[in-house]
């Protein structure tokens, strides 16, 4: 935000979205060098910088972005994380097994990640080798963090601890019982994944 001479980029108060005001932008592609995650993109035609806009007019007429609603695999949610009542509440605050990408960059984001569980790696005789995971503990610990104060070895325990708390929870169903954390991972219905 603070890189564009022109003030063109500013994060929206009633929902944090951020974009890039398009009568604004001169294109002088400052803040492709300075996002920290790198989604700003360069449009050679309009001459422009570029960037998602999570679909805010949808957002604004409570409908769900459409990496929301059209996910074939289900796995995106849109809520507001201070009501109690939704989906993303629980998921960040009840069960705390939402993440913030990258907090060390100081942007406050308003999106939250589960870090993915991966299935263990296979020694080539077919057999798990020291339950090690595929994607290792330590790199997902590079992106995803609660605050900007941890520390790398703070990220990796919690990063194990929604392990424990979404391994727990699967064996609850396997065997029969039932999780409310399950059931709003594994929702169908779009209704419990856009609740805005």
């Amino acid at each position: 935000v603070a890189a564009c001479p022109r003030k063109a980029i500013y994060k929206r108060e009633e929902d944090g979205i951020v974009v890039i005001d398009q009568d604004r932008c001169r294109g002088y592609r400052y803040c492709l060098k300075a996002c920290p995650y790198k989604k700003i993109y360069w449009n050679p035609v309009q001459k422009k910088s570029q960037k998602c806009i999570f679909c805010y007019p949808r957002i604004e007429k409570k409908q769900g972005n459409f990496c929301v609603t059209q996910c074939a695999g289900r796995i995106r949610w849109v809520g507001y994380a201070e009501d109690t009542a939704s989906n993303v509440y629980k998921l960040v605050d009840k069960w705390r097994v939402g993440l913030v990408l990258h907090p060390e960059f100081g942007t406050q984001p308003n999106m939250f990640y589960i870090p993915p569980l991966s299935p263990p790696t296979f020694s080539t005789a077919g057999g798990p080798v020291n339950n090690d995971r595929r994607i290792p503990v330590s790199e997902l610990a590079r992106m995803f963090g609660d605050n900007a104060s941890q520390t790398q070895a703070q990220r990796e325990a919690r990063i194990l601890e929604i392990f424990n708390i979404l391994e727990t929870e699967r064996a609850k169903v396997k065997a029969g019982g039932t999780s409310e954390l399950v059931d709003i991972l594994v929702s169908v219905s779009e209704t419990d994944r856009v609740q805005l």
